[in-house]
C-alpha cells in the first residue's frame, strides 16, 4: 500500500481510498456513529441538496467534492467574512448624547413601616383588620 510520502499533494484519506469513495467508506469517515440505514436517508437528501452523486463510470462519489461540499455545508470557511455595518457621516461637532436611564419607581411605605394602630383598611385583609382592633 503506498503512503502519503509516495503520492504528494493527497490527503491521507485519498492515499487510504483513492479519490472515489463507496458510500460504506463515507459512513465510515463521515458518520461512523449514524446507523447505516440512516446515514442512506441522510445520504439522499444531502443530494436533493447537491451533495455530490455517485459516478457510476468510478464507482463511488468524488472525494474531493464531497470533503468541499461539507465544508461549505457546515460554514468552515465563513469565519474570514464579517459583515460590515453601514458608515454614516460622521460629526465631531454634535453634542454628545444623554445615556438612556431607566426611571425608578417610587416605593410606597411598606405594611410594617407605619405606626402601630394605623392600619389602613385598603392594604390589610379584613380578617387582620377585625384582628387589628380586637387587640
Amino acid at each position: 500500500m503506498s503512503t502519503q510520502r509516495d503520492r504528494p499533494g493527497m490527503s491521507g484519506t485519498e492515499s487510504e481510498h483513492g479519490l472515489f469513495v463507496t458510500d460504506r467508506e463515507l459512513h465510515r469517515l463521515i458518520s461512523p456513529r449514524l446507523g447505516w440505514d440512516r446515514f442512506r436517508e441522510k445520504l439522499r437528501l444531502a443530494e436533493l441538496r447537491g451533495f455530490p452523486p455517485l459516478d457510476s463510470f468510478w464507482g463511488g462519489r468524488y472525494w474531493p467534492k464531497v470533503r468541499a461540499w461539507l465544508d461549505k455545508d457546515n460554514r468552515v470557511d465563513d469565519h474570514d467574512t464579517i459583515p460590515l455595518a453601514q458608515d454614516g457621516p460622521e460629526n465631531f461637532d454634535a453634542k454628545p448624547r444623554p445615556l438612556p436611564r431607566s426611571k425608578t419607581k417610587q416605593v410606597g411605605k411598606a405594611v410594617l413601616d407605619s405606626a402601630a394602630g394605623d392600619a389602613q383598611p385598603a392594604r390589610l385583609s379584613r380578617r387582620l383588620h377585625s384582628v387589628a382592633r380586637e387587640g
